[in-house]
């Protein structure tokens, strides 16, 4: 599955139990590029998270903080359509926040290179798709930012 198919299909067959058609996934991919933009508040906490930070310790928190932010689901009314819109919408920015997390951290960036450089050759070809996605997004970042 994962050498076959983009994020983007994994996500919609994890939401919806089957893979998606051209034009479903089309529409489905175009709605989480709907979803990317971080609140500020967010935004201001990972561009002054402290740059010794653990990495993953400031994913964390960026993504705690979406919780404070997004009052559409509400806590002990259950309404899976809203559920369902706030987990679309956790599923968009996450990659958001990890590209700022790393542009912030460059620790990070040289763990990343380090990793994708000792590993297998399928592994390495898995790792270019990712940085390419991970390119797109930061590129993606770096013009709302």
């Amino acid at each position: 599955l994962v050498e076959n198919c983009t994020f983007e299909e994994v996500t919609y067959l994890l939401q919806n139990g089957q893979l998606p058609t051209q034009s479903e996934l089309d529409a489905f991919a175009q709605g989480l590029r709907s979803r990317r933009e971080l609140p500020q508040g967010v935004i201001d906490f990972l561009k002054t998270a402290p740059k010794d930070a653990s990495p993953m310790d400031v994913i964390r928190t960026g993504v705690s903080m979406l919780g404070l932010t997004d009052h559409r689901a509400k806590i002990g009314e259950p309404d899976h359509a809203a559920n369902r819109e706030v987990a679309l919408s956790i599923v968009a920015q996450i990659p958001i926040i990890v590209a700022k997390a790393l542009i912030s951290q460059p620790s990070a960036l040289t763990s990343l290179k380090r990793l994708t450089s000792s590993t297998s050759l399928t592994a390495k070809s898995q790792a270019k798709r990712r940085h390419a996605h991970w390119t797109s997004l930061t590129s993606f970042t770096l013009t709302t930012a």
